[in-house]
């Protein structure tokens, strides 16, 4: 693993629209609290007038430059773009592409990712990875949501637990004036694509036509209870193999930002996990399930919050549709951002 590194940016963007899920519940005819009991989650933000997963993760991706005390023009080939999104903006060219060419970001390199809940794991693997090698000086890693149109407003399953959203974080081989120190102690993500049918939308058909082709696609179907087992089955083990690597134990961990399909799942997790609820912030009550942003978002958030601190042992956890999961376990470094060893 990558001996130092340093986290210099982060930056964040949700949906400018509250959607209450009171309101939603009595729109549908339940009772007041219905979403409420069953999710924890009280409201989500989804995305207004004029937004979109696009728009999204431009205010993301710019507001994590801006914290690094970085401007576009300023970043070239040695700088990769890593950007996972789920909701459509084009079929090609990829979704990355068209982020770098909206933020005015013409020289870098830029790898998409067709990706959920879990896969800003891997994408951090591979930022750790090529920073280590020299195959780069900094990574942009980012990942944007908006599930609100594949949500059938029918289904009391979804309809209550997605929101829209966008994170980025700013990693770097060398410590810079805006950035904290760390050290990867283990890092670790599994699929097991015997679950793949826990989660779909499927792609019924195309039809071409005088003017283009349009796509005939399914809601999002989701086996919620199913998803929870098999992430209880699976979580586990996994964050035990990490904390064993870094030589952890569970009272060392000062804090962990988590994917957060909703605040019930995400309690019974951590009962499983064995780890203290207080270590765990909890955006999802007022923002929604916001898949592969998830991560990104709350560790944006937490930083802004000034929950990380030097000296911090810090454990990234992100789960969802694969079925995959992947852990981070980060040391904060103690001493002065800035400070080059």
């Amino acid at each position: 693993m990558l001996e130092q590194f340093s986290i210099s940016g982060t930056g964040h963007a949700v949906g400018s629209r509250i959607v209450s899920n009171t309101g939603l519940a009595v729109s549908m005819g339940l009772s007041t609290d219905w979403f409420t009991k069953r999710t924890g989650i009280d409201e989500r933000r989804v995305c207004g007038e004029g937004e979109d997963v696009l728009t999204l993760a431009v205010s993301a991706v710019e507001s994590a430059l801006q914290s690094s005390g970085l401007k576009p023009d300023m970043l070239g080939p040695e700088t990769v773009l890593l950007h996972i999104q789920n909701g459509l903006t084009a079929f090609t060219p990829p979704s990355g592409v068209i982020l770098a060419n909206a933020l005015g970001l013409k020289g870098l390199r830029v790898l998409s990712v067709d990706g959920v809940c879990a896969e800003p794991v891997a994408m951090f693997e591979m930022a750790v990875l090529m920073l280590s090698s020299n195959r780069c000086s900094r990574a942009v890693i980012s990942s944007s949501v908006d599930f609100l149109p594949i949500i059938s407003s029918k289904d009391r399953g979804t309809v209550g637990l997605f929101g829209a959203g966008a994170g980025a974080v700013v990693v770097e081989r060398h410590t810079t004036s805006q950035g904290m120190s760390a050290k990867v102690m283990s890092l670790q993500w599994v699929t097991h694509a015997d679950h793949a049918a826990l989660g779909s939308i499927p792609v019924l058909g195309y039809n071409a036509g005088p003017e283009g082709v349009s796509v005939q696609a399914g809601f999002y179907d989701m086996d919620g209870s199913g998803l929870v087992h098999t992430g209880l089955s699976v979580i586990p083990p996994l964050v035990s193999r990490v904390l064993e690597e870094a030589g952890w134990c569970h009272d060392d961990v000062h804090l962990v930002i988590s994917h957060q399909p909703n605040v019930r799942m995400l309690n019974v997790l951590i009962e499983a996990l064995g780890f203290r609820p207080e270590i765990f912030p909890m955006p999802a009550s007022r923002l929604g399930n916001m898949g592969p942003a998830s991560l990104l978002v709350n560790l944006s958030l937490a930083r802004d919050e000034g929950l990380l601190r030097p000296g911090q042992r810090l454990l990234l956890l992100a789960f969802g549709l694969g079925f995959s999961c992947g852990a981070v376990a980060i040391e904060l470094l103690p001493g002065e951002a800035g400070c080059d060893d």
